[in-house]
C-alpha cells in the first residue's frame, strides 16, 4: 500500500509542479496586464523587486523617484498595483474632502507603534475623521495658544547651546554637528508642544537613550515594511513583533521613547488638567481618550521631528554653499533688526512680513522634500481617467513629491537649482500657486498633515535666529554630510564652524 502511494505521488508530482507554475505565471500575467498601459520599470509590472532593490540598497529615494518622472512622465507604475504621480491636480482630486478615494493598506504597514492604530495608520475614513476632529484644534494652535511661545523658548535654548558649547574663537575651533543638534532642537520642540515639557536634548546636549541613532537606523526598515506588502506581512506578525519591535519598558531607542511619551500622557490625564493652553489639554477637552493620546504621541514625536530637521539641514546647506545667497540673507536679517522690524526672538507674524525669508522657506521645502513616503490612496469605484489613461478601481496611487517639487513646468526651467528668488519674480497669483504646490508635501484635504502649523512656525523662526546670532561655515564643503533617503532624508556628520555674528 505504501509502495502504491509513493508511485501515485511520483506520477502526480509533475502535474503539481506544472499546476503551481501555471498558476504563478497566469497570476503574474494578470497582474501585469491590469496596468500594462502605465509606463514604468519592467520589473515593476510583475513584482516589488524594483522597490526592494532601491530601498534596501540605501539609494537616495528622492533621486530615484525624480528619475522615474524624467524617463516615464508624471504617471509611473512602480509595482504590480502601485502607481506614483507627480501631477498636482490628480493628487488634489484623490485627496480632496469630497473624494471617495480611500487609504491603501500601505498605511496599516506604516505604524510606528506596531501594537496600535492611530490617525496616520487607520484605513477607516470615519475613524480617521473622528480622531482628526479631536486633535485638530490642538495641532492648529487655535486652542494651543502658547504654541509660539513654546517654540520660541526652544529656539532660545538652541541658540544658547551653540553659544555655550560650540562658538569658535581665534584659532580654537569647536566643531558643531549641525545634523545632530537640529534633531535635538526639533525633538524638544515637538515634545514641549505636545506634552508641555521638552525631553531635554538641548539641555543635556546628548542623544538621550540613543533615540536619534535608533530612528536613523529604522527608517529603512519602515520603508521596506510599508512599501513592500509581503515584508510588511512578516514584520507585523506576533512572533516578529515580540522579537524585534520596540517595546514599552525598553531602556533605549524607540521603546524608551514610547515609555516616556506614555508616562507624559498618563501624568496629564491623571491630573485631569484641561485648562492649560497647550496641545494635550486641547485633546482632552475634545474627548480624546488616554489610550488615543498614548498612541498619537509617539508618531507626533518621530514624524514631526525628523521631517522638520531635514528641511533645516538641507536649507542651511544650500545657504552656506552659496556665497551671494548667504550674504543677501544676512543683509535682510541685519536690515530687519536695525530697523526695529522684529522682536527677539522673531514672531511668526513678523517673519511672514519678510518676503525673502518666506521665499527661502518654500524653496528649502521644495528643493529637498522632507518626505519621500508615497502615502498611497486607492482609485475609487469606477476608476479614474487621467492624462488619457484609465486607472482601474483599487489601484494604489502614491504622491511622488520628489518629482513634483522638481518639476520645470511648475517651478521654472532652473528647478534643479536652489534659488529662493523664483518665488519673488512672479505675479502674486503665480507665487500663491507655486506655494500651494509646495504645500502638497503636507498632504491635502482631509488627509492634510496635522503638524503643518507647528512645522511652519519652527521654520519661520529658526533660520532667522541662527543667522541673526551666528556665522556658519562648513568644515568639509566637499563632503558636507553623510546622507541617505528613505521615508525621510537622513543626515549625519554635518560639521560646521560657528562664530558670533558680526
Amino acid at each position: 500500500m505504501a509502495l502504491l502511494s509513493i508511485n501515485v505521488f511520483q506520477h502526480l508530482w509533475p502535474f503539481v509542479i506544472s499546476g503551481v507554475s501555471s498558476w504563478f505565471i497566469v497570476a503574474k500575467f494578470l497582474s501585469w496586464y491590469r496596468l500594462r498601459h502605465i509606463p514604468g520599470p519592467w520589473l515593476a509590472g510583475f513584482s516589488y523587486l524594483w522597490m526592494l532593490i532601491k530601498i534596501s540598497g540605501g539609494s537616495q529615494q528622492n533621486t530615484e523617484y525624480r528619475r522615474l518622472s524624467t524617463r516615464y512622465g508624471s504617471l509611473v507604475r512602480i509595482a504590480p498595483n502601485y502607481v506614483a504621480t507627480s501631477d498636482p491636480d490628480l493628487l488634489r482630486e484623490i485627496t480632496g474632502a469630497r473624494s471617495t478615494s480611500k487609504r491603501d493598506d500601505w498605511y496599516k504597514r506604516s505604524r510606528i507603534d506596531p501594537h496600535t492604530e492611530i490617525m496616520i495608520s487607520t484605513t477607516d475614513t470615519a475613524k480617521h475623521d473622528t480622531l482628526k476632529a479631536k486633535s485638530a484644534a490642538g495641532y492648529s494652535g487655535r486652542e494651543a495658544t502658547n504654541m509660539e511661545e513654546i517654540i520660541s523658548s526652544q529656539v532660545d535654548s538652541y541658540v544658547r547651546l551653540i553659544r555655550e558649547k560650540y562658538v569658535s574663537k581665534g584659532s580654537m575651533v569647536r566643531p558643531l554637528d549641525f545634523a545632530l543638534t537640529t534633531s535635538f532642537f526639533t525633538l524638544d520642540v515637538i515634545s514641549a508642544v505636545a506634552f508641555g515639557k521638552p525631553f531635554g536634548f538641548l539641555e543635556t546636549n546628548e542623544d538621550l537613550y540613543d533615540l536619534i541613532a535608533t530612528i536613523r537606523d529604522r527608517w529603512r526598515i519602515a520603508a521596506l515594511a510599508s512599501d513592500i506588502p509581503w515584508i510588511g506581512s512578516i514584520v507585523y506578525t506576533p512572533v516578529f513583533l515580540k522579537l524585534f519591535a520596540p517595546q514599552y519598558g525598553d531602556k533605549a531607542g524607540v521603546g524608551r521613547m514610547l515609555t516616556v511619551t506614555r508616562d507624559s500622557v498618563d501624568a496629564r490625564y491623571r491630573d485631569g488638567d484641561k485648562d492649560q493652553n497647550d496641545m494635550m489639554a486641547s485633546w482632552m477637552r475634545h474627548g480624546m481618550t488616554r489610550e488615543e493620546a498614548r498612541s498619537e504621541g509617539p508618531f507626533l514625536v518621530l514624524a514631526g521631528s525628523d521631517t522638520v530637521a531635514s528641511v533645516v539641514r538641507g536649507t542651511m546647506l544650500n545657504i552656506l554653499s552659496n556665497g551671494p545667497l548667504y550674504a543677501k540673507l544676512k543683509q535682510v536679517i541685519a536690515t530687519c533688526v536695525s530697523g526695529g522690524q522684529v522682536s527677539n526672538p522673531i514672531t511668526l507674524e513678523e517673519a511672514r512680513r519678510i518676503p525673502y525669508l518666506q521665499a527661502l522657506i518654500y524653496e528649502g521645502i521644495r528643493y529637498r522634500s522632507p518626505t519621500n513616503a508615497l502615502f498611497f490612496k486607492t482609485s475609487p469605484d469606477g476608476g479614474l481617467d487621467i492624462q488619457g489613461k484609465h486607472i482601474p478601481a483599487g489601484t494604489a496611487i502614491g504622491m511622488n513629491m520628489a518629482s513634483l517639487l522638481a518639476s520645470k513646468d511648475l517651478f521654472g526651467e532652473d528647478a534643479d537649482v536652489f534659488r529662493p528668488e523664483r518665488f519673488l519674480e512672479v505675479s502674486d497669483s503665480d507665487r500663491i500657486e507655486m506655494e500651494r504646490n509646495v504645500e502638497l508635501v503636507f498632504g491635502h484635504g482631509r488627509w492634510m498633515c496635522s503638524g503643518k502649523t507647528v512645522a511652519f512656525m519652527e521654520l519661520n523662526k529658526i533660520f532667522f535666529e541662527l543667522l541673526r546670532n551666528f556665522d556658519f561655515q562648513l568644515l568639509n564643503p566637499e563632503k558636507p554630510w553623510d546622507s541617505a533617503s528613505y521615508w525621510v532624508p537622513v543626515e549625519s556628520n554635518m560639521w560646521m564652524k560657528v562664530t558670533e555674528a558680526n
